[in-house]
């Protein structure tokens, strides 16, 4: 079999980081046809160091390089890209805990020589918070939602494996880009190549989910950037998401008519905690993508949209 890289960007993840080497050394496909590239993006916190120590004993084949040159994490795996030697380039985050089978079966999609690109299955890590039960009830980050997107299906970069060939023929992710550049480069891939993206059901990997309120925030505020620079690469224009006076009148009758009954049937044990609080905090993710938009369209347009090929 044709050689694999593992194609991971970290930004400050020396928290989780130690989990996620963990996991990739629990991997039951064969090390010697695997390596593992860390690309740490100026991190101001132990995560080389962290990377670095446990290359020095692991019985993988890891290894640790700096993208100091753009922050951003489209950039970062454009370095780890450079940098890898295999066939087969799979791409997860440092937030994330893939299942020991998570390579052997994500390789199995490229079996039909017309497959670019495999999707795998994305699980909400166990969460205790209230935000990240919302985030594992409504879906964040999970492929149903991606590879059944309007414009057309995309895998999200937490869990994607790539044939080398597509960045070839397509391009490398945008540098340029801080948001959207996953669905960019899966457009791409469709528009100008031969190749399919499928989805591998058993190729799971587990996502921490967001457990505080401005990181949330941030998460679909980026979101709302990524459909305007979208709109802007491929003429995909995102429906509106908000209507600010029916969402005002949807938050008021929650509050005075619809939390008190459901605050009543979660201490009834009937629903859980999460369904109490869905309605606002749904409606909370649309501001903050709202917002997004609003922001890229009037002031963050990227002047940067380059594409770089691999030789």
């Amino acid at each position: 079999m044709a050689g694999i890289s593992v194609i991971v960007p970290v930004y400050n993840g020396a928290r989780h980081l130690p989990a996620l080497l963990d996991a990739f050394e629990a991997q039951t496909q064969d090390p010697a046809q695997v390596e593992y590239i860390i690309v740490n993006n100026k991190s101001r916190d132990r995560t080389s160091e962290i990377a670095s120590s446990y290359a020095k004993t692991a019985k993988i084949n890891l290894t640790c390089i700096d993208e100091n040159d753009i922050q951003g994490s489209y950039a970062a795996r454009n370095k780890g890209i450079h940098t890898s030697r295999g066939e087969f380039l799979l791409f997860t985050d440092a937030d994330c805990v893939p299942h020991p089978d998570w390579i052997k079966n994500i390789i199995q999609g490229f079996e039909n020589p017309n497959v670019g690109a495999v999707a795998g299955t994305i699980l909400p890590y166990p969460g205790t918070t209230l935000l990240e039960e919302f985030a594992a009830h409504a879906g964040i980050l999970s492929h149903v939602h991606s590879l059944n997107h309007a414009y057309m299906p995309f895998a999200q970069t937490a869990n994607v494996a790539f044939r080398r060939d597509v960045f070839r023929k397509t391009g490398l992710f945008r540098s340029g880009l801080r948001t959207g550049g996953d669905a960019d480069l899966n457009w791409r891939m469709q528009k100008t190549t031969g190749y399919k993206l499928i989805h591998q059901e058993n190729a799971v990997i587990l996502h921490r989910h967001r457990r505080s309120f401005r990181d949330l925030y941030e998460q679909f505020e980026r979101y709302g950037r990524a459909a305007v620079y979208l709109d802007d690469m491929h003429g995909w224009k995102a429906p509106r998401e908000l209507d600010f006076p029916y969402s005002f009148y949807q938050l008021v009758t929650w509050l005075f008519f619809k939390y008190p009954v459901l605050l009543t049937k979660y201490h009834a044990a009937s629903i859980p905690r999460v369904e109490v609080y869905l309605e606002p905090l749904t409606l909370y993710i649309k501001l903050c993508s709202a917002i997004g938009t609003a922001k890229a369209r009037q002031l963050e347009r990227v002047n940067d949209l380059s594409i770089e090929y691999l030789s």
